[in-house]
């Protein structure tokens, strides 16, 4: 049993959380923008960065889904200013790997530069993990660049190990991406 399905919830009075709906798009295409360029432009081309913005951020994809009933997206706000955003799925095969019953997906956790490191993606792990909880997940996967120690070493203290690697293109660059698993 991992203790930190029941670990104590995060007291915190300044980071909430809410459930991002269709009228929330514009402001969740120019956060995942933001972030993601900000995350990944130094080893990313411009021109597989843009690429991979406009694809992956477009209205057509975002519009599918935030209508998807086995996702669900999060702004991380500090009073009205959104600092940052996740999302989960359920169900979902690790990248072909066996289905793993009951799972959840921490597809993704990008908080804006100036938030970094105050708190704000723990704040999502445990409204996430909250989640987990009232679905009765029994294992909670993700994928992080296997270049990214920051994430690596934060997986790891809620107790993520390793179970396999994929690649995640952007544009004509390939990463390459360490899949983490967290029983019950």
């Amino acid at each position: 049993m991992n203790k930190a399905f029941f670990c104590k919830p995060m007291e915190s009075k300044e980071f909430t959380a809410r459930i991002i709906s269709l009228s929330d798009m514009d402001v969740l295409q120019k956060v995942g923008k933001e972030t993601f360029y900000d995350s990944f432009i130094d080893i990313t081309p411009p021109d597989d960065m843009k690429a991979y913005l406009n694809s992956s951020f477009s209205s057509d994809v975002l519009q599918t889904e935030l209508e998807d009933e086995q996702s669900k997206y999060y702004f991380l706000e500090l009073g009205d200013v959104v600092v940052g955003y996740g999302k989960i799925n359920f169900d979902k095969a690790p990248y072909g790997m066996m289905e793993i019953p009951h799972s959840m997906e921490i597809q993704r956790i990008y908080i804006k530069k100036e938030f970094q490191r105050m708190g704000a993606a723990r704040k999502l792990m445990h409204v996430f993990f909250d989640e987990a909880k009232r679905r009765k997940c029994n294992s909670i996967w993700l994928s992080t660049g296997s270049f990214n120690n920051h994430a690596l070493s934060f997986y790891k203290k809620y107790g993520f190990e390793k179970i396999g690697n994929h690649e995640f293109p952007v544009g004509g660059k390939i990463f390459e991406d360490v899949i983490l698993l967290l029983k019950r």
